[in-house]
């Protein structure tokens, strides 16, 4: 194999090169720059870099082979490819280039997460314990911002409806859209919306999917009940015309 000689290896060196930068600036091969090093008896930077870091490794501190800063042990990755178990660059300069890798590579990186905390139940039902307990109040304040009225009603509507055997799931956004589609107001009376009704219901073998889910008011609700198929009687319509007339004699005696 050919190499370089050693008086070149030994200048390179001098300038504190490693073998990458040389191999950069030469017609060798890395392969054939280790080469030479052995043949010729010669320390390289890492040869160095290793040797200081021996002596660190006493004190729990490594040297960093990018920004060359000592740090820590805790600044460094695990890593079980290296001697000392730790990665050669530390957090500082590795993280820009994973955060730019899993920018690029979310799919990847969602999968290797999930599959990371199956296999690890113990350890992220601690993590998230010791989470809490550290952050107690921030979570506490995050969880009554994100828990509406609106999203409170969904769970405990969802929860009820899943004791009940429902099949089918509707997430709290499609069941928004659902009410949106109806305007907020009741599929059978045009009132406001004080319930969710199921077009099939469950009792019958109705699910949860959303094409089965509207927006009801109470009073509809309690006629409707569980019959299927349900038709809008002659009764429910005399009901929804005494309920307008009432509404616009209440208009026009508030209006007076």
């Amino acid at each position: 194999m050919s190499k370089p000689t050693k008086e070149e290896l030994e200048f390179w060196l001098d300038q504190g090169l490693s073998q990458t930068q040389i191999a950069e600036q030469s017609e060798f091969t890395v392969t054939q720059i280790n080469y030479g090093c052995r043949v010729y008896g010669l320390k390289t930077k890492w040869t160095h870099r290793n040797e200081y870091n021996r002596k660190l490794r006493v004190e729990g501190k490594k040297q960093c082979s990018k920004c060359d800063e000592i740090r820590s042990f805790n600044q460094f990755e695990n890593d079980p490819r290296s001697t000392d178990g730790l990665s050669s660059q530390c957090k500082v300069c590795r993280n820009p280039y994973f955060k730019n890798w899993q920018t690029h590579n979310r799919d990847k990186t969602r999968a290797a997460s999930q599959g990371w905390k199956k296999r690890n139940p113990d350890r992220v039902k601690a993590y998230s314990a010791r989470y809490y307990a550290d952050n107690k109040e921030e979570m506490r304040a995050k969880f009554k911002a994100y828990m509406t009225p609106e999203r409170n009603s969904y769970y405990l509507r969802l929860r009820r409806d899943r004791k009940r055997g429902a099949k089918g799931r509707c997430t709290f956004v499609q069941l928004q859209a659902r009410i949106d589609y109806y305007g907020g107001l009741c599929w059978i009376c045009k009132a406001p919306m004080e319930a969710i009704d199921h077009v099939k219901p469950l009792a019958k073998g109705g699910t949860e999917w959303p094409a089965n889910l509207r927006s009801i008011c109470t009073s509809c609700n309690s006629v409707k009940r569980d019959i299927w198929p349900y038709e809008t009687s002659t009764s429910t319509e005399s009901r929804i015309s005494s309920r307008s007339m009432s509404s616009l004699e209440k208009t026009i005696s508030t209006g007076s």
